[in-house]
């Protein structure tokens, strides 16, 4: 080739390779930062939102929070990780948007709070509930509510600030989901509820009649609802209309729209009316019971204050989930005639920590469809919550609770309770699997220690309720026995005016005359136990040790007759049977262990009860390693 050909040649490579590396692309510096895709407007407001998983339920972790521009639909923030139940997103105010909270198929559903508005301040205390997946095959992606409207479909769309009137019999509302239908009925206790001031739940708000979709097959599933608000009076004034929906996989939306109530009908006067047998109750468990759960037996009952409590929750205690509730039961009745009830539209709850100049905060609204005097028929009585899941640990607080009719209100009295510490208890002896031969069960104790064993002390409580319960073979009761320890210098009532100090056992027994009786130790069974079974102190029949945690019922304890509730015989062990048992109240029936219920720790306010309980729910074992079973030899 000749040099000329050669330069050429060399020339046009030079020209062909600053064509190809100037086509390339250009690296970024590794010290150049990427874009942000959704930067941080210079406006920006605090939105610190709650993530729980029910109300009152343990805080959500590790899911991931996204928010919409609810005008044009447009993403407005990064994937914001939540964290130990907290998430905070950064917004420009004066403006609705759609709050997402992201889904995993097996682990969260998707849960949305729909136009949510955002004011100059920006928002505090926002709660926001995302439930456990409920179907693995479903999509994870939350409903959506396409229609707010008065009557039906085509009637006037509800915006905010709409006067809601006498006029106004009806409120329609539309849902669509991708993942399933929000039916009448869903795992969550109700497919879709409207509130009136305050979110509704399984045991408050107004149920729909439910249209299912008559288009299945398209992709979208729509589901149509149509509120009853006829006769749901209260004071006139600015309110809101809250919407919640379910799908069947237990994805969650939610929507408020601010609303004007102007409905006046007639209303019985609350002018000589007070408050009649009021309590309240806190119950703090180591477990979620879900509120909205359609478990068998799980659902409201009427509550007294020996009745059990359908709880919520906290931060998780010993690995496991944690819940509270605080519950109202109350009457309105007329001062004159204290046995004739007064009808109300409902009621609010109000809450300020004990001791706190702070203006009480509202944090509960039951409304009822039409003017009552209990919750539900039968029940005798109104039954209220506390929902706004930001109770804590330890803390004591003070609820009022305001009735109203559509023209007239009425303040109760104080109601002061604590949201006592969680724990869990464990059989300890006789060990589990064990076999035992008939001359060591002839002295054989039964045993259980408390996590918590700070509780078993009148500083922290005033007593504690629990019971011991063997089975035989057949899972038939063979002894069953329920008592109450009353802690060392905490004094309670025993009927009628009479009291005792503790330490004391105040047990169910028979044979002292009809049916099951209760009696003191100290004030009343010290000298007959003495006299015939030889029982010459408290710590022969219980002891319960603050320092260890550890509660034993001695061997004396169930060979005495008339503590045997559930066969009114001395426990006595045949050879070859193996048996079960447990530590537990084990209910009000002797056979049926249905209104089984773990022990429970309690201290008194007034006649409100604060509590805590160490288990599960009601029914099977109890002692978080329980039940323990051993062979006779």
């Amino acid at each position: 080739m000749s040099k000329k050909r050669w330069n050429a040649a060399a020339l046009w490579c030079i020209l062909l390779l600053a064509f190809l590396f100037g086509s390339c692309p250009q690296q970024k510096s590794a010290s150049e930062p990427e874009k942000d895709p959704y930067p941080i407007p210079a406006d920006a407001v605090s939105v610190e939102i709650t993530v729980s998983d029910s109300v009152s339920g343990t805080l959500v972790d590790g899911t991931k929070l996204v928010v919409f521009d609810s005008v044009d639909g447009k993403q407005v923030t990064n994937q914001l990780p939540v964290r130990k139940g907290k998430v905070t997103a950064k917004v420009s105010p004066k403006k609705k948007y759609d709050f997402v909270l992201l889904g995993k198929k097996g682990s969260w559903a998707g849960s949305r709070l729909q136009d949510y508005y955002v004011p100059e301040e920006g928002l505090k205390g926002v709660m926001m509930l995302q439930f456990e997946h409920g179907q693995i095959t479903r999509d994870v992606t939350p409903p959506h509510i396409d229609k707010v409207t008065i009557g039906n479909a085509s009637g006037a769309v509800i915006n905010d600030d709409h006067v809601i009137d006498t006029a106004v019999k009806k409120i329609y509302v539309e849902f669509s989901s991708k993942a399933g239908a929000v039916e009448d009925v869903a795992w969550s206790g109700f497919g879709a509820k409207l509130g009136i001031g305050m979110m509704p739940t399984s045991y408050a708000g107004i149920y729909g009649e439910y249209t299912p979709d008559n288009t299945p097959d398209d992709g979208v599933f729509t589901s149509k609802y149509v509120f009853d608000i006829e006769h749901a009076a209260m004071p006139d004034g600015n309110t809101e209309l809250i919407m919640v929906g379910y799908d069947v996989a237990n994805n969650r939306v939610e929507k408020h729209i601010p609303v004007k109530f102007s409905k006046t009908p007639a209303a019985a006067s609350l002018s000589n009316a007070k408050f009649g047998s009021a309590f309240m109750i806190i119950e703090r468990v180591p477990f979620t019971n879900n509120t909205f759960s359609t478990e068998p037996g799980q659902g409201l009952v009427q509550l007294g204050s020996g009745h059990e409590v359908m709880p919520q929750a906290l931060n998780p205690v010993e690995g496991h989930n944690s819940s509270y509730m605080a519950v109202f039961v109350f009457g309105v009745v007329d001062k004159t005639t204290p046995t004739t009830s007064v009808p109300i539209m409902g009621f609010d709850v109000f809450r300020k920590e004990k001791g706190s100049l702070d203006a009480p905060k509202f944090v509960s609204r039951t409304h009822y469809d039409e003017p009552k005097t209990e919750t539900n028929p039968g029940w005798g009585a109104h039954q209220g919550f506390d929902t706004s899941s930001e109770l804590e640990e330890g803390k004591e607080y003070v609820y009022t609770i305001k009735a109203f009719t559509a023209t007239d209100t009425l303040e109760s009295p104080v109601f002061t309770g604590k949201v006592m510490e969680a724990f869990t208890y464990s059989l300890k002896a006789p060990e589990n699997r064990k076999k035992i031969s008939a001359a060591d069960a002839a002295n054989m104790s039964y045993s259980c220690t408390i996590s918590n064993k700070k509780l078993l002390t009148k500083e922290e409580a005033d007593w504690c309720d629990l019971g011991l319960l063997i089975l035989d073979g057949q899972g038939q009761p063979v002894f069953g026995s329920k008592f109450r320890y009353v802690f060392d210098g905490v004094t309670v009532g025993i009927g009628g005016a009479n009291t005792t100090t503790g330490p004391d056992l105040l047990i169910d027994t028979i044979g002292f005359g009809s049916g099951v009786k209760r009696f003191s130790y100290k004030q009343q069974l010290a000298t007959p136990l003495q006299t015939y079974y030889n029982i010459n102190k408290l710590e022969d029949l219980i002891t319960v040790d603050s320092s260890t945690g550890i509660i034993t019922i001695t061997d004396k304890f169930v060979k005495i007759a008339q503590f045997n509730v559930a066969a009114g015989t001395p426990m006595e062990y045949q050879s070859g049977v193996n048996y079960q048992w447990d530590i537990q109240d084990w209910g009000k029936s002797a056979i049926s262990l249905r209104d089984d219920r773990a022990l429970r720790i309690v201290k008194m306010y007034d006649s409100n009860q604060s509590r805590t309980m160490g288990n599960n729910s009601s029914s099977g074992s109890n002692a978080v390693n329980g039940r323990f079973t051993f062979v006779i030899e």
